[in-house]
């Protein structure tokens, strides 16, 4: 049969751990060349070679003769047996490599979400017996979750250029933002079937969005309204179910390497540029410092176990601009805090709610280590 690529890699761990039984059995290379039958004055050699993992592909007869000689058990390499078998399957890195040239063109933000959607859906399939995808599939169906994310930054992109016109406060952009790829995900649901509960499903998102009060009817027409005309260009232009090819994706990026910097990075100049840098580490640094802060205050109300604070402790970031909008920027505590509740529908409302006060009130305390720039952290 013939190997595909490197199939056992664990030459190294293996003879290291047979180097600890033939000392532990007190004998020398030779010694056990004899006593596994083996003579000659390169039956050392051999020894040597498979204790430094220089044997591509190891006997077992040869692993059995060695274990036999020093008198072990096959139990006593079990643990680096059990550590080799449960490293995905050759398939696995193969489609884990084929995404990589796949992410290489996209943008960063993009390319991080893609890379971790890939790994736990690769996970999830090993983990649950499933046989590794093939991986032309595994290619395919990131190509796809790709062109949705990249449809989705363009929308995100849109929304934010809206509320900048509106003048919506900071605090308030989650609303709007959830408000509007609910839209967009009505839109998307009824594109090729249901079109008839279109309408009513647009209807109900915009009266709960109303209900709460916080978002003027106008203002939900005209992100309803701009959703909508965005979702009909992009259909019109067949761009909802088109998916670029790689050797496309490279010939863009090598258009805008060409293009050199852009007109904001002209404009700021390289003064301002290491200015906003600095803000952007202190604020990182800042949602690393909540992050911790949040873990010992989750502990405090009960919730300690990863999988159950885990997604608490993925809106730091979004408690930060929270923190932010209230102290810096002067807005409403209580309004932007009801906001913030309503934005994270899948969480205890109440849970979310105390969790939203302790980080405006360590945001208070901690104010300090903060970026004093209006760049905006949305």
């Amino acid at each position: 049969m013939k190997r595909i690529g490197d199939t056992f890699d664990g030459q190294k761990e293996l003879g290291a751990r047979l180097r600890e039984l033939r000392i532990e059995a007190g004998l020398n290379q030779s010694e056990l060349a004899g006593l596994m039958g083996r003579r000659g004055g390169s039956a050392h050699t051999l020894i040597s070679r498979l204790e430094n993992g220089h044997i591509q592909h190891p006997s077992l007869n040869l692993i059995l003769d060695f274990l036999r000689a020093c008198q072990s058990c096959v139990s006593d390499i079990t643990e680096v047996l059990d550590r080799y078998v449960r490293q995905p399957t050759v398939v696995d890195r193969e489609g884990r490599a084929a995404v990589r040239g796949q992410l290489q063109h996209l943008p960063d933000k993009v390319a991080s979400r893609v890379s971790r959607y890939d790994a736990k859906t690769a996970a999830a399939r090993r983990f649950s017996g499933k046989k590794p995808e093939p991986v032309d599939e595994r290619v395919e169906r990131v190509r796809r979750q790709a062109a949705s994310w990249l449809l989705r930054q363009e929308l995100s992109d849109r929304l934010r250029d809206l509320m900048n016109r509106l003048g919506v406060q900071q605090a308030m952009t989650v609303l709007y933002g959830t408000y509007g790829r609910k839209v967009w995900s009505i839109l998307k649901k009824t594109r090729k079937r249901d079109r008839r509960n279109r309408e009513p499903l647009l209807a109900q998102a915009r009266e709960r969005v109303l209900e709460l009060e916080l978002m003027p009817k106008e203002h939900a027409a005209e992100v309803e309204q701009t959703v909508r005309a965005l979702f009909d260009v992009l259909e019109a232009e067949g761009r909802l179910d088109y998916i670029p090819e790689q050797a496309e994706a490279e010939e863009v990026m090598r258009r805008k390497q060409r293009a050199g910097p852009t007109k904001a990075e002209s404009r700021l100049g390289a003064e301002r540029g290491t200015e906003l840098l600095q803000q952007d580490r202190a604020r990182w640094q800042a949602v690393r410092e909540l992050s911790s802060a949040l873990t010992a205050h989750l502990a405090g109300v009960g919730i300690r176990d990863d999988k159950s604070r885990q997604p608490f402790l993925y809106l730091s970031r979004k408690l930060y601009i929270l923190g932010r909008s209230i102290v810096q920027h002067g807005e409403d505590r209580a309004q932007a805090v009801d906001a913030f509740v309503v934005s994270q529908q899948e969480l205890d409302p109440e849970l979310v709610r105390g969790i939203a006060a302790f980080a405006v009130d360590w945001f208070e305390e901690n104010i300090g280590m903060f970026g004093t720039g209006t760049r905006s952290d949305a």
